[in-house]
């Protein structure tokens, strides 16, 4: 009888510890699906794939200019600044030092993040967002500052501007014709002339004040670009 009563409490003991084990399993499955996107939502393009994905850019752009300034407080010059990525991204800067570089421990500590992998129905190009030396007006300065640039489709342009308050469809509006350079060996000289023009406040003043927003391209007018400021030079 005693025996039976050991075993039936050891039955209860096990049958309470698995009860457990299934109950955590259950919360973090729930925990796991409302943190975690789901492939379907990522490879949409409804108005919740594309707000999930514009929060991801600006997730990516803040960290950006976190390395950024890290790098620049360390002695790293913006001239030094290097993009290079192997295979993706293959541009360097006048310093090849691994210091030097966004993407490596040793310099920023970032890691690439290929916007077309995350969001394919999003992206413009199979590999595409990274810094850029442009004019960018936004802070005002007579170099070229350094930009998060990202191509994308259509329908997200429209969508980035008007979170912005943009609601005129992009394909309504002027075309920039100021072009993008990546970080490569020399940053390109002060042109006042090039910045009167600059994107901000020229070819795309419904971005005026705005430190990120969606511009088209007048030499490729179906070629869009989600840009943002990053390094003031």
């Amino acid at each position: 009888m005693r025996e039976n009563s050991i075993g039936e409490r050891g039955s209860v003991f096990f049958f309470i510890l698995l009860g457990i084990a299934l109950f955590v399993a259950l919360g973090f499955a729930v925990t796991s699906m409302t943190r975690s996107p789901s492939g379907q939502m990522k490879n949409g393009s409804s108005n919740e794939a594309m707000m999930l994905a514009l929060t991801d850019i600006q997730a990516v752009v803040v960290s950006h200019r976190s390395a950024i300034q890290m790098m620049v407080a360390n002695g790293i010059t913006a001239k030094q600044l290097s993009g290079y990525v192997p295979t993706y991204y293959p541009v360097t800067s006048s310093c090849v030092e691994d210091r030097c570089k966004i993407y490596h421990i040793s310099g920023g500590g970032l890691s690439w993040y290929n916007f077309a992998k995350f969001y394919p129905n999003l992206a413009d190009k199979v590999n595409t967002g990274g810094p850029y030396w442009a004019w960018y007006a936004y802070k005002g300065t007579t170099q070229k500052d350094l930009v998060y640039l990202v191509y994308v489709t259509k329908n997200f342009c429209n969508f980035i501007n008007k979170q912005l308050g943009v609601t005129t469809d992009i394909d309504s509006l002027p075309g920039v014709t100021m072009g993008f350079f990546s970080m490569q060996s020399t940053q390109p000289s002060t042109s006042t002339t090039a910045h009167n023009a600059a994107l901000t406040t020229g070819q795309a003043p419904y971005l005026a004040n705005q430190s990120e927003g969606c511009v088209r391209r007048a030499a490729v007018p179906s070629a869009y670009f989600y840009v943002s400021f990053l390094y003031a030079n």
